[in-house]
């Protein structure tokens, strides 16, 4: 289950950061059309939802609300990693 949690937050965080301008022209080369901008931005959320929800009930409320914050740390930092490097 850590693993589970660990990459639905780290590509929610990859959507997030995908919705934003400067990150997508990294990304991608060019910023995407603002429909998909908003399923982008659902997606991301509800798979950092996921992320929050694999946490809990693996690991109990407060436990896995900390091990929730963990992942979603790490996976804003390889999405932040992985932007950094692509310049």
């Amino acid at each position: 289950m850590f693993a589970a949690g660990m990459l639905s937050a780290t590509v929610g965080m990859l959507c997030m950061a995908a919705i934003q301008n400067k990150q997508a022209k990294i990304l991608f080369k060019r910023t995407p059309h603002p429909r998909l901008r908003r399923v982008l931005q659902i997606f991301g959320g509800l798979l950092l939802l996921l992320s929050g929800v694999i946490g809990v009930h693996t690991y109990g409320a407060g436990i896995g609300l900390v091990t929730f914050c963990g992942w979603a740390c790490l996976g804003a930092w390889l999405v932040a990693l992985g932007i950094t490097w692509r310049r």
